[in-house]
């Protein structure tokens, strides 16, 4: 079985893919002077650091791996493009579980994802992942700007959906949350589903699962161990 990095992108990535390097000609240079990943995450952060509007305010932002009002106002749509890509190349190789893989160990590497693309056409990378760059590119080089909302198209955006306090949307919000307690109450009763911090003692009736449920559900870690992820 082929790992991910082996899987050939598509045709369709591999034309985005060629759009972001013939628009980005430094980037460009990086990638065919770069003989090794490393290589290329260090050209790539020389690049995006040559975009910063205020270098030493965003070095103090990941210095300090926060950011301020202040901070927040002054920095620019392009700085947000260099920020993203700064924290591509901190992070690169990183691993972390998965809870949405049911606790699946990952790496995180979309540097070598567009490296692999570009120097072999693998990867694995979809095409998202590479629209998701080229705009981002964009961004960095000035070249997209943010879509700006005026009020009246806000209040016109707000006034199709009803808000949460409705009581029609309580009452839809109540029967779905009940309807999740009383699958998961079955699955838990059958054996389907097993969890020695949330689990049932032998002695309730089904109203006294469906309290101890009403209990957990305001705990994030319920949430986390028993998400439903079929409407079944």
């Amino acid at each position: 079985m082929k790992t991910r990095d082996q899987i050939l992108i598509s045709p369709e990535a591999h034309k985005i893919l060629n759009q972001i390097i013939e628009e980005n000609p430094y980037f460009a240079k990086v990638l065919e002077s770069s003989s090794s990943l490393a290589q290329f995450q260090t050209g790539l952060k020389n690049w995006v650091e040559k975009h910063l509007k205020n270098k030493s305010q965003i070095n103090t932002i990941f210095d300090n791996n926060s950011f301020n009002r202040k901070e927040f106002e002054q920095t620019q749509w392009r700085d947000y493009a260099a920020i993203r890509l700064l924290d591509y190349i901190e992070n690169e190789g990183r691993t972390f579980q998965d809870l949405n893989l049911k606790g699946k160990t990952i790496e995180n590497s979309p540097l070598k994802k567009l490296y692999l693309a570009a120097k072999k056409g693998r990867g694995g990378a979809t095409t998202h992942f590479f629209e998701d760059f080229l705009y981002l590119f964009r961004q960095l080089q000035g070249d997209y700007k943010p879509d700006q909302i005026d009020k009246h198209r806000l209040d016109n955006c707000m006034e199709k959906y009803q808000p949460a306090y409705n009581e029609q949307i309580t009452e839809m919000r109540r029967n779905n949350r009940d309807r999740i307690i009383n699958i998961l109450i079955e699955k838990i009763d059958s054996g389907v589903i097993e969890n020695r911090l949330f689990s049932f003692e032998s002695d309730m009736n089904h109203e006294d699962k469906y309290n101890q449920m009403l209990k957990w559900w305001n705990d994030y870690r319920f949430h986390l161990a028993f998400a439903v992820r079929s409407p079944d």
